[in-house]
């Protein structure tokens, strides 16, 4: 659907805005998808410690194999929707743009995939897990330099710049996006 919003793109300056909406926009699905599937990590977590109360298993087991299975399967979802709407939103026609782009894409939603699962591990309730989830997550959209540049940002705030992982791998995107790329001024 956001590759066809973004199809023909033009490739000059009037088009760029597009093009960076475009990255936000698709890697912000996936990290709204991780932060929905911080509610079924939050149903395991008494499992989990109910288990290791009984030395089952080690709870690190349970977070390595749910790792290992989410990173098979969200690999996968990134590949399908990058396949389909990298090439339909028109951006650089070059393998090692594609493939850093898939890479960076699956390493900002990996890195959200920890932290909602670090909200969740240390919440002691689903409303305040999804309480700081959702501020966590305005957050992180609004200081990710796309909606409020960071010359505009607040003295405050700007620290959240620093630390958030969406912004290295956003800035990452479209700094390969654009480098190189001849644009007409209109």
């Amino acid at each position: 659907m956001i590759g066809s919003l973004c199809y023909d793109t033009p490739i000059s300056t009037a088009g760029a805005f597009s093009r960076g909406g475009f990255i936000f926009f698709s890697v912000i699905f996936f990290v709204f998808n991780t932060f929905a599937e911080m509610i079924f990590l939050f149903q395991t977590c008494q499992i989990v410690n109910r288990h290791r109360s009984y030395s089952f298993y080690a709870p690190s087991a349970e977070v390595i194999a749910d790792l290992v299975i989410n990173l098979i399967v969200k690999v996968v979802m990134i590949t399908i929707f990058m396949i389909i709407s990298y090439f339909l939103a028109g951006m650089k026609s070059e393998g090692g743009a594609f493939f850093s782009f898939w890479l960076f894409f699956i390493l900002t939603v990996l890195a959200f995939k920890v932290i909602f699962n670090f909200i969740a591990t240390i919440s002691p309730t689903n409303a305040l897990a999804n309480t700081i989830g959702g501020i966590v997550l305005m957050a992180i959209s609004i200081y990710s330099s796309f909606m409020i540049q960071f010359p505009s940002m607040h003295p405050w705030f700007s620290w959240i710049f620093y630390i958030n992982p969406f912004t290295y791998g956003f800035e990452s995107v479209m700094l390969m996006e654009f480098h190189g790329r001849e644009m007409e001024c209109l």
